[in-house]
């Protein structure tokens, strides 16, 4: 809220210096909030492609087993393969 009440006096005092009813160019200062380091560190990961994804241990779980179940059916196959 507090940003568009800055910018409409921004831009009254801006109009005021462009029409000559001031005589002197003394614009109100403006304050900027800097950004958090988290959210700087979350753009630069964005902009740099690196992106982090949550899983929770149940998925971690899920995929341990299937590669597994994978793992044990290629040696199955591979020592089948031999045995021909």
């Amino acid at each position: 809220m507090i940003i568009p009440f800055k910018a409409v006096v921004l831009q009254k005092k801006m109009n005021e210096i462009y029409t000559g009813r001031t005589k002197t160019a003394s614009l109100p200062p403006i304050q900027i909030q800097p950004p958090s380091m988290g959210s700087v560190l979350d753009m630069l990961n964005v902009i740099n492609g690196i992106l982090f994804v949550q899983i929770s241990q149940q998925d971690i779980d899920s995929l341990k087993k299937e590669f597994d179940e994978k793992k044990e059916a290629n040696a199955a196959a591979a020592s089948a393969s031999a045995l021909e």
